[in-house]
C-alpha cells in the first residue's frame, strides 16, 4: 500500500483552518491526497481540517482508511468459509487499501502433500487463506484479498502462482523420502549454530544429554530410548529440500517424513519445537516435554552466552517467547521436581567447550525466566506485591512458586491474613540490616515472653519445615501463624530488643531472624506486602 504524504491541519475546532507547515523526510504537509493507484489515480484535494471528511473523500476514490473498518470487511467474507486466521487476517489488513474478497482453487491432486507444506505455501509466501471443511480437512481452494475488483485475469494468476509453489514443494517432497533422516542428519556438521557456537551436530548431542537429564528429574525414564533417538534426528530436516524452500516447517517435516516409520520419534520432533507461538499448543508428550524444554534451556543458555540477550523491543532471537514456553510447560505439566539450577548447571557443562572462559550465566537465566513468570502470574490477576513476595525467597523450583502463589492468594480472604503479615513483618524489621549467625543462647534468655517464644519455635519448626517439605502451604501457614501469632504480638508488646547489652540484644534479634526465615525464605517474604493491599486474584 503505498504512502500518502499528506499531512494535514487537525484543529477540529477550525474545520476550515489550513493545513499545518511541516516537512518530514522531504514531504511536506498540504491539501492534497491520491486515491487508489489504479482504481482512482487523481489528485483529491482536502478543503478542511475533518478526518470524517478526509475518510468519507478517500473511500470515494477506493481507499479505506481506517483499518478497523477493512478488516470487517475482510473477516466477514471469511466467516462466510468459517477461515479463522487472527494473525494472518491483521497481515492482509495493513496490505491492502481497497480489500475484494476471491475463491480461488487447484489442482486437488497436490492434497496428497502434508496439510502444512500446503498452508506454508499459501500463508506465509502468498498470504492466502486456505478453505476447510466442517470437520477441519484442507480443501482444494484457498481466499485471495485482492486491492481490487476481482477479475478472470487475477483469479488465473493467483492459481497460478499457487500451481507453481505447490509443484516445487510436490518436488521436495517426493526427493526428500528418498534419502533416510538418519543421513541429513549425518550432515549436521556443517551447519552453524549461532555462528561462535559449534555446529547443529554438537547441538543435538547437547540436546540428547540435557533432554535425558531432565527426564530423569521429571521421572519419564520410560522414554528415554525415544529422547535419545528424536535428539539425534530433530535436526536433520534443516538439510532436506522442503525445508530449505519452506523454512517454517523445520520440525514439521522431521515429523512428517518419519511419523510412519517411528511414530513416537516423529511426535517428540514436531514437539521439541512448540509452542512456537502465544496461544500453541504445547509439547504433551514425556519424549517431547523433556525435548523441548533441553531445546529452550539450551538456546538461552547460548545466546546469554555470546551477549545475544533482548534488549528493549529488539528479540530478533525469539529467546522471551522461549522463555515464556519454558515456565508454561512446567506450569501446564505440574513438573514439581524440575528446579532451574540443576538445569542451568547442566546446560552450561554441556555447551562449556564453546563458551568464552570464565562465563556463567545461571543466575541471568533465572532473573529472565523469572520475568517472564512474573508477567504470566500478572495476566493471571495475582497483585505485584504478592508475586514479588513469593519470587523474592527464590526460584528454583517454577511449579512450587504456582503452589505457593495460589495459597497465599487464598489466605488473603481469610480473618488470619492481617495477623500472619504481622509476625512475618515484625520479626523482619526488628533485624533489618543485621547479619547474625548461630544459635540462640538460652541462657541469655530473661524474659519470660522470649522464653515462650523461644519455645513455641523449638517445638514447631520441624512440623512446619514437615510441610513445606510436602508442599503443604496452607496447612503450613495456618499452623505458623496459630504457633507465633499471640506469643510474637505479646513479645514486642512487652521486651525492649535494642537494649544496651550487645549480647541479649544480638540473641533477641537472632530469635526473630530465625522465626522470619523459617516462613519468608520458603513460602514468601509477607514484609513485601502492605497490610492495606488485597492480595486476591482478579476475577
Amino acid at each position: 500500500m503505498k504512502l500518502r504524504p499528506t499531512i494535514l491541519g487537525c484543529n477540529s475546532l477550525r474545520s476550515n483552518s489550513p493545513s499545518i507547515k511541516i516537512n518530514i523526510s522531504g514531504v511536506s504537509s498540504g491539501s492534497k491526497t491520491l486515491g487508489h493507484t489504479f482504481l482512482s489515480p487523481k489528485e483529491i484535494t482536502i478543503k478542511s481540517a475533518d478526518f470524517t471528511k478526509y475518510k468519507a473523500a478517500l473511500k470515494k476514490a477506493k481507499v479505506i482508511v481506517d483499518q478497523n473498518e477493512r478488516r470487517q470487511v475482510i473477516e466477514n467474507a471469511l466467516n462466510e468459509y468459517h477461515i479463522n486466521e487472527p494473525e494472518l487476517l491483521e497481515e492482509v489488513t495493513n496490505l491492502v487499501e481497497w480489500p475484494v474478497i476471491l475463491e480461488c482453487g487447484f489442482d486437488e491432486s497436490y492434497l496428497k502433500l502434508p496439510t502444512p507444506v500446503i498452508e506454508s505455501a499459501m500463508k506465509s509466501h502468498q498470504r492466502y487463506f486456505p478453505v476447510k471443511d466442517k470437520d477441519g480437512k484442507l480443501q482444494n481452494r484457498f481466499i485471495v484479498v485482492a486491492n481490487m475488483p476481482a477479475t478472470k485475469e487475477i483469479k488465473e494468476g493467483n492459481e497460478r502462482v499457487i500451481r507453481a509453489r505447490l509443484s516445487d514443494a510436490l518436488f521436495f517432497w517426493e526427493q526428500d523420502r528418498k534419502t533416510p533422516l538418519l543421513e541429513y542428519a549425518k550432515r549436521l556438521d556443517t551447519i552453524a549454530f549461532l555462528g561462535k557456537l559449534g555446529t547443529m551436530a554438537e547441538k543435538t548431542k547437547r540436546l540428547e544429554e540435557l533432554a535425558v537429564f531432565i527426564a530423569e528429574v521429571c521421572n519419564y525414564k520410560n522414554a528415554v530410548n525415544t529422547i535419545r533417538q528424536a535428539a539425534r534426528l530433530c535436526k536433520a530436516d534443516l538439510l532436506t529440500g522442503m525445508v530449505g524452500e519452506f523454512p517454517d516447517l523445520q520440525g514439521i517435516m522431521g515429523y512428517e517424513y518419519l511419523k510412519n516409520s517411528e511414530p513416537d520419534t516423529a511426535i517428540a520432533i514436531k514437539e521439541h519445537y512448540q509452542p512456537r507461538f502465544a496461544g500453541d499448543t504445547l509439547p504433551q508428550t514425556p519424549a517431547g516435554i523433556c525435548l523441548s524444554l533441553a531445546e529452550k534451556f539450551d538456546n538461552l543458555i547460548a545466546a546469554f552466552a555470546i551477549d545475544l540477550k533482548p534488549t528493549g523491543s529488539s528479540d530478533p532471537y525469539g529467546l522471551r517467547r522461549q522463555g515464556r514456553a519454558i515456565v508454561d510447560i512446567i506450569l501446564n505439566h505440574g513438573l514439581r521436581n524440575l528446579s532451574l539450577k540443576p538445569i542451568h548447571n547442566q546446560a552450561i557443562k554441556l555447551l562449556l567447550p564453546n563458551l568464552p572462559s570464565g562465563q556463567t550465566f545461571g543466575y541471568y537465566i533465572t532473573v529472565f525466566v523469572s520475568e517472564r513468570l512474573t508477567q504470566i502470574y500478572l495476566e493471571a490477576g495475582y497483585p505485584k506485591e504478592l508475586i514479588d513476595a513469593v519470587l523474592d525467597t527464590g526460584l528454583e523450583n517454577i511449579y512450587q512458586s504456582k503452589l505457593r502463589i495460589e495459597t497465599l492468594s487464598k489466605l488473603s480472604r481469610d480473618p488470619l491474613w492481617d495477623e500472619l503479615l504481622e509476625v512475618v513483618e515484625r520479626t523482619y524489621n526488628i533485624g533489618k540490616g543485621v547479619k547474625i549467625e548461630g544459635e540462640v543462647n538460652e541462657a541469655l534468655l530473661t524474659a519470660p515472653e522470649e522464653k515462650e517464644l523461644w519455645n513455641a519455635y523449638k517445638q514447631n519448626k520441624d512440623k512446619i519445615q514437615d510441610l513445606i517439605n510436602k508442599e503443604q502451604y496452607e496447612e503450613a501457614s495456618r499452623m505458623y501463624h496459630q504457633v507465633f501469632a499471640r506469643p510474637a504480638h505479646i513479645f514486642f508488646e512487652k521486651v525492649f530488643v535494642n537494649v544496651p547489652e550487645q549480647d541479649i540484644r544480638q540473641n533477641r534479634i537472632l530469635l526473630n531472624q530465625k522465626i522470619n526465615r523459617l516462613y519468608s525464605e520458603q513460602i514468601a517474604d509477607l514484609s513485601r506486602i502492605p497490610r492495606v493491599t488485597t492480595c486476591n486474584k482478579a476475577t
